[in-house]
């Protein structure tokens, strides 16, 4: 029961206890009602806490979905503030809910999770390959959607000085030339950041490579545009 710490009354029940013990834990101010949730403890909510309020305020087939659901399995600085849930279509949050909740409704909640399942899955296989942010698995789906090469993701690469650096993706032609593509989120238009970059491109470009640098959202926004200039790159 311990493990619990977030229920609702009929769910206490099928586990054994009664009406009566529930209303006395209640009313000792041991555990703590939350509109429809019952919480097995009087101190702040956990995070997991208020995820599982969120959800059982949205009835009993809801279920974590888009941010609330990345953040469970580990995924980091992408945290709302509101619980988002799923349910089927025609749920209304019931009332007293204790979190703000943003409520996504779908007309047949199994088939939708069927076909949302392709879009982290395919971000879980970028994640393996190598890709580290949002922005390099966007451009992973670039590649595949107008059938570039696969290529080498995270590339390590020595400057003349010593340092290690690590190139989003990277090409080489047949006439041996690399071909390397820089994807930028906007932590790159922080001024040291932006020179860091540029300094390290020139090194590039003194070896001879080819690059192309992007900001995300010109590789979210107009894929088709990057896609014609890197198979130009690669004189294909």
């Amino acid at each position: 029961m311990h493990m619990i710490r977030c229920s609702t009354t009929s769910a206490l029940r099928r586990r054994g206890l009664s009406t009566e013990r529930i209303r006395a834990e209640v009313a000792a101010r041991r555990w703590q009602r939350l509109g429809q949730a019952v919480v097995l403890h009087n101190g702040p909510l956990s995070e997991l806490q208020r995820w599982m309020a969120a959800r059982i305020h949205a009835g009993p087939k809801a279920v974590l979905t888009a941010f609330t659901a990345s953040q469970a399995f580990g995924l980091r600085g992408w945290e709302r503030d509101a619980a988002h849930v799923l349910a089927p279509g025609g749920t209304r949050l019931r009332r007293e809910c204790p979190v703000p909740v943003t409520l996504h409704l779908v007309a047949d909640r199994q088939q939708v999770e069927i076909r949302r399942r392709s879009v982290p899955l395919a971000a879980v296989h970028d994640i393996a390959q190598g890709a580290q942010a949002l922005s390099e698995i966007d451009f992973a789906r670039l590649g595949r959607r107008f059938g570039l090469p696969e290529p080498e993701r995270q590339a390590v690469r020595s400057e003349r000085s010593g340092r290690r650096r690590y190139l989003d993706a990277v090409w080489r032609r047949a006439d041996g030339r690399l071909v390397v593509v820089e994807v930028d989120g906007a932590v790159h238009l922080a001024v040291n950041r932006w020179w860091a970059d540029q300094l390290r491109q020139y090194e590039l470009t003194l070896a001879d490579a080819i690059v192309l640098r992007y900001p995300s959202v010109v590789v979210r926004e107009e894929p088709a545009l990057v896609a014609a200039q890197l198979l130009r790159a690669l004189n294909l």
